[in-house]
């Protein structure tokens, strides 16, 4: 791995502890303080907008989703909280995995799977 992505995933990182931060709040508030969704935006607006520069356009596609989708909310239910569990793990798997580029077969039907979980409860 190059040193930018070294540096990239360091900063990943620590926005994934941030965002998972604020999943936990949701969860303990049961997604009640508009305050938490605002922060899990900000967040993922932070990872769309650095995984692209450093080819990790994967991280960006799934932060966009999940910004968009917080964006959308003052409050979040059950469910929408479900959908959130699911966009961290799956940032948390692309930065584990170190998974440079659009992540293939494998990125795109992920990428589809969370559009398909939005869609539903949407």
């Amino acid at each position: 791995m190059e040193e930018t992505e070294t540096v990239y995933v360091d900063w990943a990182i620590e926005d994934l502890n941030r965002l998972r931060g604020s999943y936990l709040d949701l969860i303990d508030e049961k997604g009640q303080k508009t305050a938490t969704v605002r922060e899990l935006e900000k967040v993922a607006h932070d990872i769309e907008g650095q995984g692209g520069n450093y080819d990790f356009p994967l991280m960006t596609s799934i932060g966009s989703l999940l910004g968009k989708f917080a964006h959308e909310k003052d409050t979040l239910n059950q469910l929408d909280i479900e959908v959130v569990r699911l966009h961290v793990e799956a940032l948390q798997t692309v930065i584990k995995g170190k998974i440079v580029g659009d992540g293939g077969e494998q990125g795109r039907k992920l990428v589809e799977g969370l559009e398909k979980v939005i869609k539903k409860i949407s």
